[in-house]
């Protein structure tokens, strides 16, 4: 997409008749596209489920890469044994494929090579891009490593980096460790782990662990146990936030795991990822003009006109600036202004205006783009409910309401008094948002046939 939330290119995978999976789509510096397809196999006898990646040439959309866990990992490592749950699949039929592996996300490194999250077998691989052997492997039964003193378990979104460049023999790995899945692996606090890597000496040794405060808001500790997605990204300025999916809660945390930020989503909602940005980093201008409703409790000259303006995608606006008429073709005045206070930001006018339009401005007071013209809405029948704002009530469920809240507090042993809040966080909250409440299937037409993937909450 571009800078107006235009789609300008498609990417489709290399192999036909199979489609893109949701867990992973990243564009690498190469002008290339990275992403994660399942499909299902018959393997001895039973249907499996093959966890795939790929790496499409954006230009000319060749594939470079391919790789499937079917030609490397053996099933015998499966840490999920078949069965009838729908998220595992009982190996049956081609819709209750085992998911035996589970790829949750995929890297390209600097050399080359490819490192895979493997959610079933609890283990990340690093993948050589000259054959496709497993060069490494961090976790499950046939761990490359000796662990120091510390686990995870159904883990998501396995980064790598290098701590010390001066040194190739180190390794730096991060990853959200969901320690349980709800099924199979009995419920643990989920938490981000930076781990680092000994390759001559073969050993994996835990250099922070970032756990979750015992409170947090209405929050408890107990609900940051995220059986499934989730994700940890390490920040420019050594700070790191983890995004705990399940609950919707994301924290920031210093290199030394002292949570100074928190916000969560409204209902609970789920997101699969959160990244923080820096404000001037993207400058979103959509394609659709500002939008207006505008209200008023009757016709009167002595009433209030409300207004309700956003504009969704725009990052510039600073101001809103409110103009009205008494006429649809007549002269319009300034007859509000107000600072831009999230997705929609609300004034009221003095007196009643039929007509009214907003003006966007940026930090400078520069005008962006106007909104349509839009006429007043007046309730005409008796009985109804209203106030100078709308005419309904909150239900108390929070709707309407701004969607993410910056915390009020945080508790924890090693928190210092007077915590600082980071200032600048955008949650992007991408296509994954709320999938776990969706379908447990997904049906999708391809080259002339149908294909089923399965989606539930576990999977992710």
């Amino acid at each position: 997409m571009n800078n107006k939330y235009r789609v300008v290119k498609t990417v489709q995978p290399g192999t036909a008749g199979v489609s893109v999976d949701l867990h992973e789509f990243r564009l690498t510096t190469n002008n290339t596209a990275l992403f994660t397809l399942y499909q299902p196999r018959i393997r001895d006898g039973m249907w499996i489920l093959d966890s795939c990646f790929q790496e499409v040439d954006l230009e000319n959309d060749t594939m470079l890469f391919n790789w499937c866990s079917l030609d490397h990992v053996d099933v015998s490592q499966s840490h999920v044994p078949f069965n009838d749950e729908r998220a595992v699949g009982n190996g049956q039929s081609q819709l209750q494929a085992w998911d035996y592996f589970h790829i949750n996300s995929v890297e390209k490194v600097d050399n080359g090579d490819y490192i895979i999250s493997c959610r079933h077998i609890d283990a990340v691989l690093l993948i050589s891009h000259v054959d496709g052997s497993i060069v490494w492997q961090l976790g499950g039964d046939r761990s490359t490593f000796s662990f120091d003193d510390f686990d995870f378990r159904r883990q998501h979104d396995a980064r790598i980096f290098s701590p010390y460049p001066a040194k190739p023999n180190l390794t730096g790995i991060s990853l959200f460790n969901n320690g349980n899945d709800d099924l199979t692996v009995n419920p643990t606090i989920s938490s981000g782990l930076i781990v680092l890597l000994n390759h001559t000496v073969n050993t994996a040794h835990l250099l922070t662990a970032l756990l979750p405060p015992t409170q947090i808001g209405d929050v408890g500790e107990e609900e940051f146990s995220s059986r499934a997605m989730g994700n940890l990204q390490m920040l420019p300025n050594g700070n790191i936030l983890v995004n705990y999916a399940e609950n919707g809660a994301m924290i920031e945390y210093t290199a030394s795991g002292i949570p100074v930020w928190a916000a969560r989503l409204r209902q609970k909602w789920q997101n699969y990822r959160a990244f923080k940005i820096q404000p001037d980093s993207w400058t979103g201008n959509p394609q659709e003009p500002p939008a207006l409703w505008t209200y008023s409790k009757t016709a009167s000259p002595s009433s209030s006109t409300a207004c309700y303006a956003s504009w969704n995608g725009a990052t510039e606006v600073s101001t809103w600036r409110f103009w009205g008429s008494t006429a649809k073709d007549g002269d319009f005045k300034v007859v509000a202004e107000a600072k831009r206070s999230g997705f929609e930001t609300k004034a009221i006018t003095e007196g009643f205006w039929p007509w009214l339009f907003v003006e966007a401005l940026d930090g400078k007071g520069s005008r962006l783009r106007n909104s349509s013209l839009v006429g007043t809405y007046v309730p005409d029948k008796e009985g109804i409910d209203c106030g100078i704002w709308h005419c309904f009530v909150d239900d108390g469920n929070g709707l309407g309401t701004a969607v993410v809240d910056e915390m009020a507090s945080v508790s924890h042993e090693h928190s210092p008094s007077g915590i600082v809040w980071a200032e600048h966080v955008f949650a992007l909250l991408g296509l994954f948002c709320s999938l776990a409440f969706c379908w447990r299937y997904i049906k999708l037409g391809t080259s002339g046939r149908d294909r089923y993937f399965r989606l539930s909450a576990y999977d992710m």
